[in-house]
């Protein structure tokens, strides 16, 4: 047995083994909780496919680590830094057409993020104050009696309102083929 300082500095004794564990573990086990945050893997995809997904993952997070750490940019959570890798990989806008009739103002138009945070307070544990992005209803949805909440904004469209993916490009023709 050995005694441990927990971060508050409450000493307990702990078998020798779970202190060694817990020494080598800690970066493993943090990997594997943030990758459990957003899952990939379905039950439908073969083993092999599993593999790939999950070392991607893992190539992921520790991208965002490395990211974070020498960037000298502003910290990026997780849930960014795969969207911004995303942006990266796809196409500009692969549904417009490229013509020089039609509307080029319309052809502008993308859903964005909402950058508006509300803070929220947590209660479970320790209650300490967060930084939450706000989610609004999607204003078609919502005309149609149906609630749908999302990220996302055409700031292009007076007003800006938010809107879910289909809705945008069920109002917005010049994304569509």
């Amino acid at each position: 047995m050995q005694e441990v300082t927990s971060k508050r500095g409450i000493t307990t004794l702990k078998p020798l083994a779970i202190v060694r564990y817990n020494e080598s573990m800690s970066g493993v086990d943090l990997q594997d909780q943030m990758i459990s945050y957003y899952p990939c893997e379905r039950k439908t995809l073969r083993w092999y496919l599993k593999i790939f997904i999950h070392t991607m993952m893992m190539s992921l997070v520790n991208s965002r680590l490395l990211y974070n750490k020498f960037s000298g940019k502003p910290k990026l959570s997780l849930y960014d830094f795969r969207e911004k890798i995303i942006e990266i990989f796809l196409p500009e806008n692969p549904l417009i057409p490229e013509s020089s009739s039609g509307n080029r103002s319309q052809q502008s138009h993308k859903l964005t993020k909402i950058f508006k945070t509300t803070e929220r307070i947590i209660k479970t544990g320790p209650e300490r104050k967060v930084q939450a992005v706000a989610r609004k209803d999607c204003r078609n949805c919502y005309k149609n009696k149906k609630r749908v909440q999302t990220t996302m904004e055409c700031k292009d469209c007076p007003d800006s309102p938010p809107m879910c993916m289909d809705c945008f490009f069920m109002l917005h023709t010049c994304t569509k083929n």
